[in-house]
């Protein structure tokens, strides 16, 4: 008897299910079979069986069944990394849709955060085929920033201002990060290529400087060779072409110095270059440095 008043309507009309409070607390430590049976398919490289698995159990975390459970007690510690290797999967099977459904609830979670931001941001920018995406792909990465001002973030926003040709936009938004943080190595560096791509070669080799101040990067220190070359070629001075030069030859062999395998930036031939402008083809530094003698 008392049964049947326990699914008796509310006022509202609405019948509470007879169990919902057992079926909580009953199938949501289940759900760590899922997670399980997802690496159980990895082992055996079966990603389509993984991805079921995974996906189930990122998706079983928000259903209207759990909406009211007490997760502080029990709380749901693997969702962000499970999230993260489901968007993964996704993303090499070519469904990016799902993917970045995924990465937007790994991004949720600080422990899986950075991995998550990588893969959202690499997916995005792939699917930048045509203006329209562009622009998609400019308020993503705004709304990103909005909560997270990472310079990471604030590079690839920075950037793709310029690529979309906002460079009124790029340029407000580079000054407002330095006046906030006038130490910003990244703020400077974007600064610093904005106007080499732009052939200021003065103004990028003055805020280069500042980057490379605030901490000696092989990139930055290659296009500072790249800016000084390029100035030296435009002017007939020659003891000031050879100050340039030589300028350049000490930033590039510190980026060397750096990045030895170039994993950073090209400084090879652009050394070789400066070798071959101050020292002559036949200098034993130009040939170690000759592209043909790798």
């Amino acid at each position: 008897e008392c049964d049947k008043y326990d699914q008796m309507p509310n006022s509202k009309g609405k019948v509470a299910p007879k169990f919902h409070k057992k079926n909580q607390a009953a199938l949501w430590p289940l759900r760590l079979h899922l997670i399980n049976a997802g690496q159980d398919c990895l082992q055996k490289q079966d990603n389509k069986g993984a991805l079921n698995f995974y996906g189930t159990y990122v998706e079983s975390g928000t259903a209207p069944l759990f909406a009211d459970f007490d997760k502080t007690k029990s709380p749901d510690t693997y969702i962000g990394e499970v999230a993260r290797v489901a968007g993964v999967i996704a993303y090499q099977d070519k469904n990016l849709d799902l993917a970045n459904k995924y990465c937007d609830v790994a991004l949720k979670d600080t422990a899986s955060y950075k991995d998550a931001l990588s893969l959202k941001m690499l997916m995005m920018q792939q699917q930048m085929k045509t203006k329209e995406d562009s622009v998609k792909c400019l308020k993503d990465f705004e709304n990103l920033y909005a909560n997270d001002k990472s310079e990471t973030i604030f590079t690839n926003l920075a950037t793709l201002y310029g690529n979309l040709g906002m460079k009124e936009k790029q340029a407000q938004f580079i000054n407002e990060r330095l006046a906030q943080d006038p130490n910003c190595f990244t703020a400077w560096a974007v600064k610093g290529q904005a106007e080499m791509n732009d052939s200021k070669w003065d103004e990028a080799i003055a805020d280069l400087k500042k980057a490379n101040e605030i901490k000696p990067n092989a990139l930055v220190l290659t296009w500072l060779g790249y800016c000084n070359n390029n100035k030296a070629a435009n002017t007939q001075d020659a003891n000031q072409q050879k100050a340039l030069l030589t300028e350049t030859q000490a930033y590039l062999e510190k980026a060397k110095e750096l990045d030895p395998d170039q994993k950073e930036a090209n400084w090879r031939y652009l050394l070789y270059n400066t070798y071959y402008n101050l020292y002559g083809a036949d200098d034993s530094r130009t040939k170690a440095m000759d592209p043909n003698n790798k």
